[in-house]
């Protein structure tokens, strides 16, 4: 069973909040970006979050699974109703990962846009 649009919806509202969430499809189900960075996943109306080494530790009580059967690594299962651990932990992954880069804008540009 697929997501419904309107949990990835409510899932984007709530990190309004933080940044500029979007989504988009992924493997038909859906990936969540917060200021044009990968933050998460939406899978079966659940939000799952990949291991970061930024998380080490702050999140050993919540439950692991895997967003798609052929995953490899498991990821940590957030729920979008506990908004504060919610957005910390959302918030903690979009700045350590990169941004997205552009259609058409090649590494180089992007550097050189960063500096």
């Amino acid at each position: 069973m697929a997501s419904k649009i309107e949990f990835v919806e409510y899932v984007c509202d709530i990190l309004s909040k933080i940044g500029v969430a979007h989504y988009a499809r992924l493997f038909g189900e859906y990936a969540i970006y917060l200021d044009n960075r990968p933050v998460a996943f939406v899978c079966q109306d659940t939000v799952y979050v990949r291991q970061h080494k930024v998380l080490d530790g702050k999140l050993d009580n919540l439950e692991c699974g895997y967003p798609f059967h052929w995953a490899t690594k498991p990821c940590y299962i957030l729920d979008v109703e506990d908004r504060e651990l919610f957005r910390n932990t959302i918030y903690l992954v979009a700045n350590s990962v990169r941004p997205t880069l552009k259609k058409k804008q090649s590494l180089i540009e992007y550097i050189v846009q960063e500096k």
